[in-house]
């Protein structure tokens, strides 16, 4: 797939494929105390997400609605096949380090045409999310995962947040927190679209 489809694809407001990470017998990054799992906090993240994205007006499907696992290739290959105009992977992070915080966001350094455009996706949400939750912003990184290596799109990974820090878990551990990165994702993504344009 070219360039000339991204460019094409933002004259009208793309398919957004949103990824939430994990699922099923997956559970992610697992805290005992309080019991937390990664995958619900994807889950729900992504559904948050979804739902500001279609008020902006924007077609959104996402590669997991429920918890139930999605092998990796299958979550790229359906994005590949909408032709998806961009792929966002959801996740929250963990550390021995117990004091690591805040949001950083993977991009796909692969040298060729979506590189760039990655990464300033990445930039565009990861600007937004900065502003409505007020975490602490980790950068915009280089990164060889598979479902942003193997997508044909505009495709990021994010990390919201590392539910090894207390603050940072309680925080995510509420719903207006969570809205908060939906809105951040969704208000990041709606500017990386009018950039486009």
């Amino acid at each position: 797939m070219s360039f000339i489809f991204f460019t094409k694809a933002y004259s009208i407001k793309p398919l957004i494929y949103l990824d939430p990470g994990h699922g099923g017998l997956d559970f992610g990054a697992v805290i005992k105390k309080p019991r937390m799992v990664e995958k619900k906090y994807c889950l729900t993240t992504a559904h948050y997400t979804k739902r500001c994205l279609e008020k902006m007006g924007y077609r959104v499907s996402l590669t997991r609605s429920r918890d139930f696992f999605v092998p990796l290739k299958r979550r790229t290959f359906v994005a590949n096949r909408a032709r998806a105009g961009i792929f966002v992977s959801l996740h929250f992070n963990s550390c021995p380090n117990k004091q690591a915080h805040g949001i950083e966001i993977y991009y796909y350094d692969g040298k060729n045409n979506r590189a760039g455009i990655s990464r300033l996706l990445a930039r565009c949400i990861l600007n937004r999310m900065i502003f409505r939750t007020k975490a602490k912003p980790r950068g915009v990184k280089k990164g060889k995962y598979l479902v942003i290596r193997e997508t044909k799109m505009p495709s990021i990974l994010i990390e919201g947040g590392f539910l090894t820090n207390i603050s940072e878990r309680n925080n995510v551990r509420k719903r207006e927190y969570l809205m908060k990165i939906a809105r951040g994702i969704a208000e990041g993504i709606d500017r990386f679209v009018k950039r486009k344009k």
